[in-house]
């Protein structure tokens, strides 16, 4: 499989723009949309577009460690002439810059954007309680909260985003002189996300409601496609299998042998169903003797914990059957989904990646976000729930298996379906600028 060669042909001419920058949530740790500012930016390589390439978050992070990029602020940026934003994707519709923040958790301090707003209310009114409703009648609560939010802004040296209501799919006039502007791969809207969309020049949803919402509010240039994660393979197998050499894999490849089931569950699921969930894995256990790997898609805040893990799962299931994945690089984390013999997973990006190595999959307690992807575009449709997660686990694996070969030509043809789906949509990139 060689990257670029089934678009070659697309690509023929060659577009000079002086600089892009690709925008999105990848100065925090989550594999998918780290994975997205790889994909978007292998795109416009290899579609023959000249352009000086730069990658931002709100604010500036390293995310190196991980392979994922030197991050910018996208306040550094307001200014530049003749600028092309790539909103990389995500499910970014209706995320606010306050959300957002709370993610770009600070590398120094372990800490993230900050207490709440309505904390920082609290604090401030502490010890003057008798004067709250002299307060409230001359500078109303919300008021307060527009004003401590936007002076934590300012400490932060991004004030120009205070008067900015979704973080993502930012406004045209923000900037001094805007280029091209790119959604891509996006989900969700808003009121606000919809108006700045409509000055957008390629707009692409990955779920068909919000394609849908965008469509009836008279979005231009608007298009539905699959997730752009489903080029991770075409893209880059190479690199996922060339991971096998590396420590964190040879160490887990030693402890659980070839055949495991990779478990990645977010912490808030884990909070509130843990005891069921341990109770069928153990059962799982049991019935199957497969070992268990633990591993986290995500450790910014809300998305996986290796030490909740550890505290829910430690004890609880069989010593020598389970064992906790300590790597958090990208392509260590696909490699570990691509080799599974079964995956269950939370995670949106979990499933995608796993589609495309025709794993066999379930997604633990779906949102929408999920299942509307599994809907619209997973040839598999296999959900659960913590009290099936037993019995659909075990029947998946007790699937019989297809030994006529028929069944990885279809496979084959599903994937080349979500890749050539979403290459077909990706007219943003196409050198015709």
């Amino acid at each position: 499989r060689r990257s670029g060669s089934a678009r070659s042909s697309r690509h023929r001419s060659r577009t000079t723009m002086s600089k892009t920058v690709l925008f999105g949530a990848i100065g925090r740790h989550n594999f998918g949309d780290l994975l997205f500012a790889h994909i978007v930016e292998r795109m416009i390589r290899d579609s023959g577009i000249e352009t000086d390439i730069h990658f931002c978050d709100l604010l500036a992070r390293d995310m190196t460690p991980y392979d994922g990029h030197d991050v910018e602020s996208i306040t550094s940026f307001l200014d530049i002439d003749d600028l092309n934003i790539v909103h990389i994707g995500g499910q970014t519709g209706g995320c606010s810059v306050e959300a957002a923040l709370k993610m770009l958790e600070d590398p120094a301090t372990k800490s993230g954007f900050g207490i709440r707003a309505q904390e920082y209310i609290a604090f401030a009114l502490k010890n003057i309680h008798r004067r709250i409703r002299y307060i409230r009648r001359f500078l109303p609560i919300d008021l307060i909260r527009e004003r401590l939010f936007a002076a934590r802004l300012s400490s932060f040296g991004i004030s120009p985003l205070s008067s900015v209501e979704v973080a993502y799919l930012l406004p045209k006039a923000l900037f001094r002189a805007p280029g091209i502007f790119v959604a891509n791969s996006i989900g969700g809207n808003s009121k606000p996300a919809l108006q700045n969309l409509a000055s957008y020049d390629y707009v692409g949803f990955r779920d068909r409601q919000s394609y849908l919402i965008a469509r009836d509010h008279g979005i231009e240039n608007l298009h539905l496609a699959p997730d752009c994660a489903v080029l991770t393979r075409y893209l880059f197998e190479e690199l996922i299998v060339g991971r096998s050499s590396r420590e964190a894999i040879r160490k887990m490849r030693a402890a659980v042998g070839k055949d495991y089931v990779a478990i990645q569950i977010n912490t808030s699921i884990l909070d509130a169903h843990g005891r069921e969930i341990e109770e069928a894995l153990s059962e799982f256990i049991n019935r199957t003797s497969l070992p268990l790997v633990f591993f986290c898609a995500g450790i910014a805040p809300q998305h996986d914990s290796a030490e909740q893990y550890r505290a829910r799962f430690m004890n609880g299931l069989e010593q020598g059957k389970i064992y906790f994945f300590d790597s958090y690089n990208i392509w260590d984390i696909c490699h570990v989904i691509s080799n599974a013999t079964l995956i269950v997973g939370t995670s949106l990006h979990v499933r995608i990646i796993a589609s495309l190595y025709e794993r066999k999959r379930l997604t633990l307690c779906g949102d929408h976000k999920q299942n509307s992807y599994i809907d619209e575009w997973d040839f598999s449709k296999e959900k659960t729930q913590p009290e099936r997660l037993y019995d659909d686990a075990v029947r998946i694996l007790s699937a019989p298996h297809d030994e006529t070969g028929d069944r990885e030509n279809t496979l084959a043809l599903e994937r080349l379906y979500l890749e050539m789906n979403f290459l077909n949509m990706g007219l943003w990139a196409d050198g015709k600028g």
